[in-house]
């Protein structure tokens, strides 16, 4: 990130620019009259008469040939990407870059680009970090292993953990007094026994929070509690029901119930998150959850997962199973279509804000006679673990 007395740098891409004026016009209008911003649009490629073709004309139009106007500088020499991803803050593009820039916020429009410029400097004035708790309702560890994820790829690893408790509402609770699913492995802030992420100061494994924590919160009631009372925002969206419930969400400043609605509860959290100021966001899909329904989704699922139905003592009865399971393909789809969500909800967000994506649990597909949550089953208690910083920074 650009330092406090530096202009913050936003790369933008000329053949983008030129395919889409909005996003220049948008820069021009939001920015005018600011100097802590400089967009730098990357021309590699564009000879000078082409240049000059393609983009004279509509920074005329736009008036940034005028004093005062948005800060744009024009760079059409080719290489030196690793030097200009280390001196920008963000891209400002609507397209998926790779390589150098892979690691750069994206901001897909000016408002975003905006809050992303705020945040970074609230960010180095303050140096207090944001968090923001995803929870696929419901998730297998198979399943997001399995699955088309380039969005979270791109982030981090899927690690396998487990989870504190075996349904909704009793693993949200640990998760808000930092018991998050502990790793299998021995990595720092996967498994709170090498090094703690969040946690309470004075109750629990007291021992472990003294020995290694990132970031403890006084709380006599849980982290979100402790957490606003610091002066955090505390924003959060529910899908399942377990969030009609206030003992889950009656600590937060804001909390919206959706019902299963990935595209509305984002949009709550864009629109009630202030990046400029730290926070701590959530929110729990339920898209991954039975019957693994998703908006636009053209088939369901033919069979219920469901705990209820288990026959007790559980049998194995000979239908497919795990993997072989109707109802894993499903819940595989649903978690590729939330993955497709995830540059939405990450858009505008500061780079240095920590995300922990998990399952809450898992699901049971029929292995040894056993089917939902709710109970003590391998493929229930374990669950998928992933934990980065939207500027793909080290923890």
């Amino acid at each position: 990130m650009s330092s406090l007395d530096q202009p913050f740098i936003a790369l933008g891409f000329l053949d983008e620019i030129a395919a889409m004026p909005d996003l220049l016009a948008e820069y021009a209008q939001l920015f005018e009259g600011r100097t802590d911003v400089t967009l730098v649009v990357v021309a590699a490629g564009f000879e000078g008469i082409d240049l000059e073709r393609v983009l004279q004309p509509l920074a005329s139009a736009l008036g940034l040939d005028r004093d005062g106007s948005a800060d744009v500088v024009v760079l059409n020499r080719s290489g030196g990407e690793d030097e200009l991803a280390g001196r920008a803050g963000a891209l400002y593009t609507r397209r998926a870059h790779g390589g150098p820039f892979g690691g750069l916020p994206r901001a897909g429009d000016a408002g975003a680009l905006a809050r992303l410029v705020d945040a970074a400097r609230q960010d180095g004035a303050t140096g207090r970090p944001s968090y923001l708790l995803v929870t696929y309702d419901s998730c297998r560890l198979d399943v997001l292993q399995a699955a088309h994820t380039p969005v979270l790829d791109s982030y981090a690893p899927i690690v396998a953990a487990q989870t504190p408790a075996n349904f909704t509402y009793a693993a949200h609770q640990a998760f808000f007094v930092g018991m998050l699913p502990n790793a299998l492995e021995p990595l720092p802030y996967y498994n709170r026994f090498i090094h703690q992420l969040l946690a309470l100061g004075a109750v629990g494994e007291i021992h472990v929070v003294d020995k290694a924590c990132a970031h403890r919160v006084e709380s006599d009631v849980n982290l979100v509690a402790g957490l606003s009372a610091a002066g955090y925002q505390t924003v959060g969206s529910g899908a399942m029901n377990w969030f009609k419930q206030t003992a889950l969400t009656q600590w937060f400043e804001k909390f919206a119930y959706t019902g299963t609605d990935a595209e509305a509860q984002i949009d709550y959290l864009r629109r009630e998150i202030d990046p400029s100021r730290p926070f701590f966001g959530f929110v729990n899909f339920g898209e991954t959850h039975d019957p693994f329904d998703f908006k636009g989704k053209p088939d369901h699922c033919p069979i219920e997962v469901q705990s209820r139905l288990i026959e007790w003592p559980p049998v194995q009865n000979g239908r497919p199973v795990g993997r072989h399971s109707e109802a894993w393909g499903h819940q595989v789809r649903s978690a590729e279509f939330l993955d497709a969500q995830l540059p939405r909800l990450f858009d505008g967000l500061p780079g240095s804000t920590t995300v922990i994506l998990c399952g809450d649990h898992g699901e049971a597909f029929g292995e040894d006679g056993y089917w939902g949550h709710g109970v003590n089953h391998p493929s229930v208690l374990t669950v998928p673990l992933a934990i980065f910083r939207l500027d793909r920074a080290s923890l």
